[in-house]
């Protein structure tokens, strides 16, 4: 990766203080702190960067950041660690090393005038119109807490409700909710074409499994030319792309959330931060304790 610089922070009553100035970016900005954590860019310094997410990030955490810029043929490595974290899901990262061509990067960007940085050339999946709907969608999972709440849904009518607006959300053609049971990892809600209610999850054999066992966000972007999947079998269960999501009670995986569509490369990256978030409702939902569930009429 070559050599990195260390930057320098001071420190004052336990709070970090920038020395060095920070910029707001132009357009929201969707980068992975970490794996499987896939957050917004706010602001970008020589020294650091803000971000705001789903979920709170954990004081101290150690992450290793590799995003395009939004200066264009810029692409910015560094290691970090996450140095304040706000109740409203914002946190800041404080860098530890950083590539001397991306320090150079960011102070081309940081020196700038702002409306030649608003001129440049960014890709279409970054314009305004997108972003704002990535941010709309993101923080409609909210709204479906208090929706839930206000109508006083529980279990499977409230996870029903959530794979309804998982599938709406994500512009896909099936959603499913699969949540441990004894042994057994089942399918509990589903909306459009997705798995039956009461279906057990094949862990050791599918891409759904594979994000139980490993906690890991699993993406399927075209079964058409995937080794990882029999693309005959797609086919005939009409789907060509995929996302699933941990959903982890406890710090455990206790489930999956998944949507499907017969469309490829379907999913962008702001559906991972909305799937991320409808999943910690799940979570919340989910009962370690209950009894072995099982669908009313089998």
């Amino acid at each position: 990766m070559g050599s990195y610089q260390q930057p320098c922070f001071a420190s004052e009553n336990g709070v970090e203080q920038r020395l060095f100035l920070r910029k707001k970016v132009t357009l929201p900005l969707p980068i992975e702190l970490m794996p499987g954590k896939e957050v917004w860019l706010d602001d970008l310094g020589e020294g650091g960067l803000s971000v705001s997410g789903s979920s709170r990030l954990e004081l101290g955490t150690d992450t290793f950041l590799t995003f395009q810029f939004p200066e264009a043929n810029s692409t910015i490595e560094a290691a970090g660690v996450v140095a304040w974290c706000g109740t409203s899901g914002r946190a800041g990262v404080r860098f530890t090393r950083i590539k001397p061509d991306s320090t150079a990067a960011l102070k081309r960007w940081l020196k700038a005038d702002t409306d030649s940085i608003s001129r440049t050339s960014v890709p279409a999946e970054h314009s305004s119109e997108f972003a704002l709907r990535l941010w709309r969608d993101h923080y409609r999972i909210a709204d479906l807490k208090t929706e839930i709440a206000s109508e006083g849904l529980n279990g499977d009518a409230a996870l029903d409700r959530i794979a309804q607006r998982m599938l709406r959300l994500t512009r896909a053609h099936g959603a499913a909710i699969a949540l441990r049971q004894g042994d057994e990892v089942i399918c509990r809600a589903t909306a459009g074409n997705a798995p039956a209610i009461g279906v057990e999850l094949n862990i050791e054999r599918s891409l759904t499994g594979a994000c139980y066992r490993t906690g890991n966000i699993v993406a399927l972007a075209d079964s058409g030319n995937d080794s990882r999947v029999d693309a005959e079998l797609c086919r005939q269960m009409e789907f060509r792309s995929l996302l699933v999501v941990p959903v982890v009670s406890m710090r455990q995986v206790v489930g999956v959330a998944a949507v499907f569509s017969a469309i490829p490369g379907n999913f962008e990256g702001g559906d991972v931060l909305l799937l991320d978030s409808a999943a910690e409702l799940i979570a919340q939902i989910y009962a370690p304790s209950a009894p072995r569930w099982r669908p009313a009429n089998p």
